[in-house]
């Protein structure tokens, strides 16, 4: 569990620069930098947002297998590194809502 947790961590870091560059880059054409950065990392953290929530409905089903002596493996790293991504884009989200700036507008 700790290695997909760390794995996790790798690869949402990963995913949220590459989001922001994406953003960065389509930005060029409007001349507008930092807005498209911001809403491109924003939407693709919403999609971490409910991915965590689809594997957080998953212990139901692992605490079952895992009673009835099956293998747990696969849905254990899912939720590991589901927990790893929403640990890297949730201090993200909470800055953009806290912060007084709004991409959207």
């Amino acid at each position: 569990m700790k290695s997909a947790i760390l794995r996790g961590l790798k690869y949402g870091a990963v995913v949220l620069v590459i989001s922001g560059l994406f953003g960065l880059f389509f930005g060029l054409f409007d001349a507008q930098f930092i807005k498209p950065a911001l809403v491109s990392m924003t939407h693709i953290g919403l999609f971490v947002v409910v991915n965590f929530i689809i594997s957080i409905l998953l212990w139901l089903p692992t605490v079952v297998l895992y009673a009835l002596k099956k293998s747990v493996q696969p849905l254990v790293k899912y939720i590991g590194i589901s927990f790893g991504f929403i640990l890297v884009f949730m201090p993200y989200l909470l800055l953009m809502k806290y912060l007084p700036y709004n991409p959207f507008a």
